[in-house]
């Protein structure tokens, strides 16, 4: 793969583009992806961070109530993602989100969402 591609890949912000669009633009080249996601509950607001290499399936096993840890606040909705070509990378920066630094980033980052959900920020704190 060209370096340029690989350099534009490496982290790629990816809340509307899918692993079928790259891949598109990649004809003949395989890539894999992964995600590292922040969802939050629709019933308390709290957010829950996580990594995957297919994001539809993890969001629907969360809503299913499939994950212990996020199953009492069903239903979940996508609120951020982030695409990594090295897994290792995204391991990292999920790990990260779990810190507290990773915790304020999140917030800074997603301040205007989370004010249109009403998102208490002291939650953010408790329970990522």
């Amino acid at each position: 793969m060209a370096s340029h591609l690989k350099h534009a890949l490496k982290h790629t912000e990816c809340p509307v583009v899918t692993r079928n669009a790259v891949k598109r633009v990649l004809r003949g080249y395989t890539l894999r992806m992964y995600v590292v996601y922040v969802i939050q509950s629709q019933k308390d607001r709290q957010l829950y961070v996580g990594f995957t290499e297919n994001m539809q399936q993890r969001i629907a096993t969360h809503n299913k109530g499939s994950v212990p840890s996020t199953k009492s606040r069903r239903p979940w909705k996508l609120i951020y993602c982030e695409c990594y070509t090295d897994k290792n990378d995204a391991m990292r920066r999920e790990k990260y989100f779990k810190t507290t630094p990773g915790k304020g980033a999140i917030k800074h980052m997603l301040r205007e969402t989370l004010k249109s959900t009403n998102h208490d920020a002291v939650s953010l704190k408790r329970n990522i």
